[in-house]
Formats: structure tokens, sequence, C-alpha cells
């Protein structure tokens, strides 16, 4: 299996998760400055490259079905192992059928119990994107049909050794901590087929509430400084 490089992206704020037990669906992704600012950033991009950039790009044909976490705080997971290293896995196999891509698609279980803290027994703390993109590069990760425990299952040696195959190489940030202009450097990611990984601040009564819409935004009725983090991809 070809280790290439993944991309990061994350917004950061130094606050911790939503209060999980009072939400309605899990997230989970811990933004903290510190840990961003320790992973390598890409090179700056020169302008005749956003000049050259396709006007359109998409991976979505190989990306797995998208599937719901529930109440659990493992959205880092999902989001690295089960997104966007499945997508990198499509497109170096060439996989463009959804169920084959799903049946094949890595467990976010495995990261995030491999990233958790002992302590958090119902999977509830969350962890960051750092903590779990190291995963995948130390000890790589099994598919979702040999790992699917919801919570707190010790991981089986057996399965250890099995997530070696799917290591990634390395990962890298696409810009520094506060910059303004985010669109270009992520759109050339994902126009050279690397999945993007993002962290947002995002734990509002309409994030949580939203539904059948295209985008979503704050809302006039939200607290301005929402007070957790979701990962996607």
């Amino acid at each position: 299996m070809s280790n290439k490089f993944f991309t990061i992206l994350a917004v950061i704020c130094m606050l911790g998760v939503c209060n999980l037990q009072a939400q309605k669906q899990g997230t989970g992704c811990i933004l903290d400055a510190t840990l961003y600012e320790k992973v390598s950033l890409v090179m700056p991009l020169l302008r005749g490259e956003y000049e050259n950039l396709p006007k359109a790009h998409s991976m979505r044909k190989y990306a797995p079905t998208p599937q719901n976490q529930g109440s659990y705080g493992n959205c880092v997971g999902w989001a690295t192992a089960y997104a966007a290293r499945t997508i990198q896995m499509a497109h170096e196999q060439h996989w463009k059928q959804e169920e084959l891509i799903t049946a094949n698609a890595l467990s976010p279980f495995f990261v995030y119990e491999s990233a958790k803290p002992s302590s958090d027994i119902y999977c509830q703390e969350g962890t960051s994107l750092y903590s779990g993109l190291e995963i995948l590069k130390q000890l790589g990760g099994v598919k979702l049909y040999e790992y699917a425990s919801l919570c707190g299952q010790t991981i089986p040696k057996t399965l250890e050794k099995k997530a070696n195959q799917y290591k990634i190489k390395d990962y890298r940030r696409l810009f520094e901590a506060g910059v303004k202009e985010k669109t270009q450097v992520v759109k050339k990611s994902i126009a050279e087929n690397r999945p993007v990984v993002i962290g947002i601040q995002c734990c509002t009564e309409s994030f949580q509430n939203a539904k059948d819409i295209k985008y979503w935004k704050l809302q006039e009725t939200d607290n301005p400084k929402p007070t957790g983090g979701h990962a996607l991809t």
C-alpha cells in the first residue's frame, strides 16, 4: 500500500470540545494551537500556482458512504481514517464504486480508541486532529469490518499488526494559524488529489440542528464564540 502525504487544515482556537452529554450529535475535535504548530507547513504557493488551478475538481467519487457517529466524541477518527485515508486508498486503487469503497473503509474506532486517554471510557472527551493523524502515521489503521466496536473495547494484538499496512507517510498543515485566505491552498490540495482534513469551531445550536441545507453558517441567535470543535474532510 502506497504511503502518500496527507494534508491537514485546521481552524485554531484555544477551546475544548463541546459538552457532548448535552448534545444530540457527537462532535469531539479538540482545537489545540500548540499541537497545530507542531505540524510541518507546506511550501507557500506562488501566484502562478493559484492561476493554474482547474475551475472544478472533486474527490467525491472516491469517498465511502457517510455514516452517523451518534453521540460519541470520535469525529477525528471518522474524518482522518474513515473519510480521508479511505478516499486516498480508493484513489490509489482506482476504486470508484461507492459500495466497494465503503466495504473497504478504515475504522474510525481504531484511531479514536488508540488516541483517546484511558479515562475516556465512554468515548466522550474527543481528541485532536494531530493525535488522530499521528495514530495513522505511527500505527496505521484497520478496516471497519475488522474493528467496529462502538466504544471502549480493547484492540486485539492481531489487528495492531495488520494496521501497519495502512500507515500514512506523513501529513502537513496548509497555512499558519490566523490566516484569513484559506480557499486557494485548499483548492490546490484537492486538485492534487490530496484529502484535506478540517477542524472547525462550530458547536452551536444551529449547527446541531442543521438539516437539509447546503451550507451552514453561524446564526444571530448562536453563541458568537462556539464552545467546541468538529472534524470533517
